[in-house]
C-alpha cells in the first residue's frame, strides 16, 4: 500500500480514499485501490489554471488585504497589486498549473519583462524584489511549492542622483512663464509641479494624490496624509507658492478634489507626470542623463541644506525615519569641501 502524506489531498479525495481501504479483501482489491489513487491524485494535481482563474482573482484580492494589512501604502499596494495580476497573467496565457509554478516559468517572465519594459539594473531588481514578495504570499498560503527565496535579487548598481543647479531651476520658470500654453492653465499647473517638488519637497505620487482639502491656507501647510511607508506628514509652503496655488484655484474653478491633472482636467497618471516633468527639462534646456521627476526632490533637499537647515529637520520635512537615508540625499561638491577647511 502506497504511504500517502494527505495533508495536501482536498477533502473529497481523502473520503474516496478512506472508504475504499474499508472495502479491501484481497489483494485484487489492493491493487484496484492503488490504480484509483494514483488516478484520483493525478486527476487533482492536474487542474489546469483555466479551472482556477476564479480562484487566482480571488488570491489577488486576498494579497491586496494581506500588503492592506502589513501597512504598506496606497501607492505601494496599487504597485504590487498591479504586478500580481501581471504574473497572473501569464501564468494563465502559458496554462501553467498554478500549483506546479517553477523557478523556470519566473525566469522567463522575468527576462520577458526585462526586455518588454527596458529595464535598467535598478529597476529590475526592484522588479524581481515585487514578484518574490507575491510568490512569498502564495507560498505561505499554499498555492504553490515554490519558495520566492529561489529566485535571486539582482545586484544593484550605484546611481549618480541628479538634482537641479540654481541656474538650471532659474531657466526652468524662465522657460514655463513664456511657453506657448497647448491647453487652458498648462503653465500654471507645470509650475505648481515644479515647486511641489523643489519648494515642498513631495515624491511623484504625493504630487499626484495632493488634493485641494490637504492645503491649509490659514497656516500656509500642506497635509501629507498617507505616503511612503503609511506615513503623514506636514510640509510648509511660502508666500509665492500661496499665491500660485490660490491663482491656479481661481483660474481652474477646482475646490475640491485632485490639484494636479492631466489635460482638460482628465485624471493624470505616474508615467504621465513623469513625462511632463522630463520634457520640461528638455525643452528648457537643462536636461542631462540622470535627471527626472524625483530630481526636484533632491534639489529642495539640498537647497535646504545649503541653507544650513539640520539634517534631522530635512529628514522630516522629508518624510524619512532614518538619517542615512536623507544623507543620500546631499550632493557634496569640491567647493563644499574646500569650504569647509578654509
Amino acid at each position: 500500500m502506497k504511504c500517502l502524506d494527505n495533508s495536501n489531498l482536498n477533502p473529497m479525495l481523502k473520503s474516496s480514499i478512506k472508504k475504499s481501504i474499508n472495502r479491501i479483501k484481497s489483494l485484487k482489491d489492493l491493487a484496484e485501490i492503488n490504480e484509483l489513487i494514483d488516478k484520483k491524485i493525478n486527476e487533482d494535481s492536474n487542474k489546469t489554471v483555466i479551472d482556477q482563474d476564479v480562484k487566482i482573482d480571488d488570491l489577488i484580492e486576498d494579497y491586496k488585504k494581506h500588503l492592506q494589512a502589513s501597512g504598506k501604502s496606497k501607492v505601494t499596494i496599487e504597485n504590487y497589486v498591479y504586478e500580481a495580476f501581471k504574473v497572473a497573467d501569464y501564468i494563465k496565457a502559458n496554462n501553467i498549473n498554478l500549483i506546479s509554478l517553477s523557478k523556470k516559468d519566473i525566469e522567463k517572465y522575468l527576462a520577458l519583462q526585462r526586455e518588454e519594459r527596458n529595464l535598467k539594473e535598478n529597476a529590475y531588481s526592484k522588479l524581481v524584489t515585487v514578484i518574490r514578495v507575491f510568490l512569498k504570499f502564495l507560498k505561505e498560503n499554499k498555492y504553490i511549492i515554490l519558495s520566492a527565496s529561489e529566485i535571486l535579487i539582482p545586484k544593484t548598481v550605484e546611481t549618480i542622483r541628479e538634482y537641479l543647479q540654481e541656474d538650471e531651476i532659474i531657466k526652468i520658470f524662465s522657460y514655463l512663464n513664456q511657453r506657448k500654453e497647448n491647453y487652458r492653465n498648462e503653465n500654471l499647473r507645470d509650475l505648481l509641479i515644479i515647486h511641489l517638488g523643489i519648494d515642498c519637497g513631495l515624491r511623484k505620487s504625493e504630487i499626484l494624490n495632493l488634493k485641494w482639502e490637504d492645503i491649509d491656507f490659514t497656516n500656509s501647510m500642506i497635509y501629507i496624509r498617507v505616503s511612503k511607508g503609511g506615513k503623514s506628514r506636514k510640509v510648509p509652503f511660502n508666500a509665492d507658492i500661496k499665491r500660485l496655488f490660490l491663482n491656479y484655484r481661481k483660474k481652474t474653478k477646482q475646490y475640491i478634489g485632485k490639484v494636479i491633472k492631466g489635460s482638460f482636467g482628465k485624471k493624470i497618471t505616474s508615467c504621465a507626470l513623469q513625462n511632463i516633468v522630463v520634457g520640461i527639462y528638455k525643452k528648457s534646456g537643462v536636461y542631462r542623463e540622470g535627471l527626472c521627476i524625483h530630481s526636484l526632490r533632491h534639489s529642495y533637499a539640498e537647497r535646504l541644506r545649503k541653507k544650513g537647515t539640520d539634517i534631522v529637520t530635512i529628514a522630516k520635512l522629508l518624510g524619512h525615519s532614518r538619517i542615512d537615508t536623507t544623507q543620500t540625499y546631499f550632493h557634496v561638491t569640491e567647493d563644499d569641501i574646500k569650504n569647509a577647511v578654509l
